[in-house]
Parts: structure tokens; sequence; C-alpha cells
């Protein structure tokens, strides 16, 4: 039985600004079922609050405890291993909330650790100090590497064109990736609400994000696109 779903929000939910047709009524129906709904986002620009109020802006209710982003799970990853020296490279509003939760942030020149998240204002100058701090960190951990993500306008790159562009030039290779298809974050909610694996659904729009994370888990799945053509076909979806 279904006790938990966890929901993509790019391409599934919003693209950019834009509600997808449906969506609200598709969230309805699962609380309806007593499914509790859990937002699961590779985002690793925007801070978590920023989401939350986004979705209620749109008109999905959602609490704080109800969203898990790529950069909330990286916080969360650095402080159960109590790590210090990291250096970010990442969005302004990234950087404000890990000193808001405290993380021990420091220069590319001292850094043991890289954190390496979307920043959609990268350029050469970020670029040569995440390398930097590439050559000399001891760990280099990354919030996602999807290629692209979708916009109301269409496709934009990444945080993976980010990390291919500091990774290729250092030859090194990440020590964690905590977002999809990674299994933190569903391992994360499994541990949090005591879930087996077949107790958790991902939906999602990508097959090699949110359906190979709940493979690689052996959790179900729903992808948008080729199992219910959009997340609308999910408002008489028949839960059991």
């Amino acid at each position: 039985m279904v006790r938990v779903a966890l929901v993509d929000l790019d391409g599934t939910v919003y693209e950019g600004s834009r509600i997808i047709d449906g969506a609200i009524e598709a969230i309805r129906n699962l609380r309806s079922y007593g499914i509790k709904v859990i937002f699961c986002t590779n985002n690793s620009f925007a801070p978590p609050e920023k989401i939350v109020d986004k979705l209620n802006g749109m008109g999905i209710a959602c609490e704080y405890d109800e969203l898990l982003s790529s950069m909330d799970m990286m916080v969360t990853y650095l402080k159960s291993h109590n790590m210090k020296k990291v250096y970010l490279c990442g969005s302004d509003e990234a950087i404000d909330y890990f000193k808001s939760n405290r993380i021990d942030l420091c220069g590319e020149n001292e850094c043991e650790n890289l954190v390496i998240a979307m920043d959609k204002k990268y350029d050469y100058e970020k670029m040569t100090r995440a390398v930097r701090a590439a050559l000399r960190a001891d760990k280099i951990l990354i919030c996602n590497q999807d290629a692209l993500f979708p916009t109301e306008d269409g496709l934009c790159p990444g945080c993976g064109a980010i990390v291919s562009s500091i990774l290729s030039v250092t030859k090194r290779e990440p020590t964690i990736v905590v977002g999809k298809p990674q299994t933190v974050m569903i391992d994360y909610i499994a541990k949090k609400y005591n879930l087996k694996p077949e107790e958790i659904v991902v939906i999602g729009d990508g097959k090699e994000s949110d359906i190979k994370m709940a493979d690689n888990y052996g959790s179900k799945s729903i992808l948008i696109g080729v199992d219910v053509k959009t997340i609308r076909d999910l408002v008489t979806y028949k839960w059991e």
C-alpha cells in the first residue's frame, strides 16, 4: 500500500512560473486517499522557503516539511557528517541559506570540501574559484547533475552543466551526489517516516532522474508523459 508520494516539481507540477494544468486537482486527489505528498525536487538554486511560498502562491498547499530539495538535503548531509571548511559554488540565495544553517563556509583557497549547486549567474570568474577549490578539496559534493531543466520559455542548462565544467578540467570525481537519481533523498524520507520501499511512489517527468531513483530504491513510480500523459491524468487515478 502506498503511504507516501514523492512528487517532482519542474516539468511535473510547474514549468517556471506556469502551473501545469490539473496539478492542483491531482495533488488533492492523492491526499484524499490518505497519501502523504512530499515534493521532491533537484532544485538547488532557490532556498526551500521560496519553493514552499511558490507552491502556496500557485494554490497548492505545502508546509515546510512537505518539501525536500537537493539544497536542503545537502545542508542536512553536511550537518550530519560534521563537515567543515566548505566552499560553496552556488547562487547568492544558496550561500545565504547555508550561512543561516551555520554551515562553515570558507574561501576556495582554504576549503576542505567543495559543494556544487545550481547558479543561474555562473560565469568564468565563479568557475575559476570552483576549479581552484576542486583541486584542493578532500571531498566534492554535488547537489544534482541534471543536464537540463524546463521553464515556461523552454529547456535551460541545469546544474550538470556547471558540474561538468569543473570536474572535466580537474579530473575529479564526486564524492557524493545527493539529488536524483541517487537514492539519498528517498532513503532519507523512508527512514524519517519508517517506510518500506514499496510504500513509496515517485511521480515525475524524468526517466533518468525521478524514475531511476525509484528503480534504484525498489519503489513504485509513475512517469509523466509515458505512464500518464500529464499530471492531470492523476486527477481520477484510483490509488490502492
